[in-house]
């Protein structure tokens, strides 16, 4: 300012004209202006700089929402095709025990049809040893037992501890049928050798009891002084 004043009465003093642009024909002025052209420059930068950043981050989260969402349709896809494999297997696996349980019980009657067959032809005076059939409920609570007693499976990281649990409940499944099973074919067996022997039995004391009949009936002919030998007979009452 006050070199603008200064120039300014030296003009007037002068008698010469006023210019305006005289007071800003500086050295001084030249730097000033190059100072703010740079700061202006490094500003316009720093703005595109920030939004290049931004651009990028905003490029960076649509490709991981859009590999998160990928990733879980695929888990998705994965844990719908692993419940339709178990359900085709449980749906096998009652299928195969409905035809095992339909063949055992098949083979059984066979079995019980023979066994009368062969007991109807035997001799009424044979009596053949018979050896009571095992139940095998120890078994099959040896099998529980053994199965409670084992450690559990040791689960795999990652996707394969999703179906672990419903696996194991699988198969508990299946042996509590198949120990179920067993034990229904076991009381079948026991009674219907149950109901042989009581036929048995019931053969022998009817034969027991003709026997006794005929023996109370008749009696063995004894020497009589009579001539002609004939024996008395006494009728039974």
């Amino acid at each position: 300012m006050k070199r603008a004043k200064r120039r300014t009465e030296a003009a007037s003093a002068s008698g010469a004209p006023f210019d305006a642009e005289s007071l800003y024909r500086d050295a001084s002025d030249k730097k000033a202006l190059e100072s703010l052209n740079e700061f202006q420059r490094e500003a316009e930068l720093t703005r595109r700089y920030e939004e290049v950043a931004r651009r990028r981050q905003r490029e960076e989260l649509l490709q991981q929402n859009a590999t998160a969402k990928d990733g879980r349709l695929e888990a998705l896809s994965d844990i719908r095709a692993r419940r339709a494999r178990m359900k085709q297997l449980q749906s096998k696996a009652s299928d195969s025990s409905s035809n095992a349980s339909s063949e055992e019980g098949e083979i059984v009657c066979r079995g019980a049809s023979e066994m009368e067959i062969s007991g109807g032809e035997e001799t009424p005076g044979e009596e053949t040893p018979q050896t009571p059939a095992r139940v095998p409920e120890d078994q099959a609570e040896t099998k529980t037992a053994i199965a409670k007693k084992r450690p559990a499976t040791r689960l795999e990281e990652g996707e394969g501890n999703l179906f672990a649990e419903d696996r194991l409940e699988f198969e508990e499944g299946r042996r509590g049928v198949s120990s179920r099973h067993l034990f229904r074919v076991s009381l079948q067996l026991q009674q219907q050798q149950q109901q042989q022997q009581q036929q048995r039995q019931q053969q022998q004391q009817q034969q027991q009891q003709q026997q006794q009949r005929e023996s109370a009936v008749y009696v063995h002919p004894s020497p009589s002084p009579h001539p002609k030998g004939q024996c008395k007979i006494r009728q039974g009452i």
